[in-house]
């Protein structure tokens, strides 16, 4: 679990006290001014066309530190220049270092803090753990409750060595890490329900409406809906899938793509993992490799009236889990770990 400002001590020596803060003219032009200053020294740092979007992720992200940033930014603060950011804790140094994607080595353009975990064990698995989408991730993005899932130590483990994929960065770099929970429970069920491709469809296009456009489309082929639609989760599990398809895959049959995939060590995604894993991704990142941009999709391990299911168009317009693939559209595999690893 990533920590959060209630635990931390946020009146000593931290810019403004929140006492002050809070008798400001008005609580949101304190928060305006926060997120213009973060907004800007980030974009001092950084100069990408991405940075305003990255702070304003932040923001959202770190919902429970408003007031730590609010006293940390409030305008009559001492606090200036490229000192600002070295005040800030160090885990929540590694929180905003890892939404910002830093390589290791840049880390320590953000503060001095950084720069002593940089070196430090615990900075690695920082950077994992944050990198893992667990219950919290649910409750934050889609406003739904599951049964949190210990992250076993064979998994951080695995995700520290070389990537089979590409040697020079960690398995991490090019995999996504999802908790799977073998229940969801939305505001309004009175107790936990099985997780399910149609509960769960219903569960992302309500966010995706709310959040992105209200014409979100959740296509599901009929088919699919009727061989897998209530098919339950058995135990909740950990996802470990890459984050694109496997080098190789696209333009190939299904049998072809499965070998490459083992020789990765890897095997084909399910349905309804494969789903959940690159929705909660796009949901928390702004990011998928499963979509129109580039347009490639990746088949599944189940078939449909002799064809493999393919999940893509993963993004703010909607998405779609088929079968009978017409061509018009790359596909290839992604590659899925089996649970025996953990």
């Amino acid at each position: 679990m990533e920590p959060t400002g209630p635990h931390l001590n946020i009146n000593q020596n931290q810019g403004v006290p929140i006492e002050k803060v809070k008798n400001a003219k008005t609580e949101e032009e304190a928060e305006k001014a926060a997120e213009k200053r973060l907004s800007g020294f980030i974009e001092s740092l950084f100069k990408e066309k991405t940075a305003q979007n990255i702070s304003i992720s932040i923001f959202e992200r770190l919902k429970d530190w408003k007031d730590y940033f609010v006293s940390l930014f409030y305008p009559t603060s001492q606090i200036s220049g490229k000192s600002d950011l070295e005040k800030l804790p160090s885990e929540l140094m590694g929180i905003i270092a890892n939404d910002l994607h830093l390589a290791p080595k840049d880390l320590g353009k953000l503060s001095a803090a950084s720069k002593a975990l940089n070196t430090s064990e615990a900075l690695a698995e920082g950077k994992i753990k944050a990198s893992i989408i667990g219950a919290e991730a649910y409750k934050r993005l889609l406003n739904v409750e599951v049964d949190d899932l210990p992250i076993p130590r064979e998994l951080i483990e695995y995700l520290k060595r070389p990537s089979v994929i590409d040697s020079k960065v960690s398995t991490m770099a090019k995999t996504m890490v999802v908790l799977i929970p073998k229940t969801m429970k939305t505001e309004d069920d009175e107790a936990p329900k099985p997780t399910t491709l149609k509960s769960y469809r219903e569960i992302i296009e309500k966010v995706m409406k709310e959040k992105f456009d209200s014409n979100f489309d959740g296509y599901i082929n009929d088919q699919i809906l009727e061989e897998y639609g209530d098919s339950e989760i058995k135990e909740s599990f950990y996802l470990v899938m890459t984050t694109e398809v496997l080098p190789g895959t696209i333009f190939q049959p299904y049998v072809k793509q499965l070998e490459i995939a083992q020789k990765y060590g890897y095997e084909a995604p399910s349905i309804l993992p494969a789903l959940i894993g690159i929705t909660m991704r796009f949901l928390k990142t702004g990011v998928t490799r499963y979509g129109q941009e580039p347009a490639v999709y990746t088949r599944c391990s189940e078939v449909v009236e002799d064809y493999q299911v393919v999940i893509g168009w993963i993004g703010t317009s909607g998405f779609c889990v088929f079968s009978n693939f017409c061509g018009y559209f790359s596909v290839g595999l992604a590659g899925a770990g089996p649970r025996s690893f953990f």
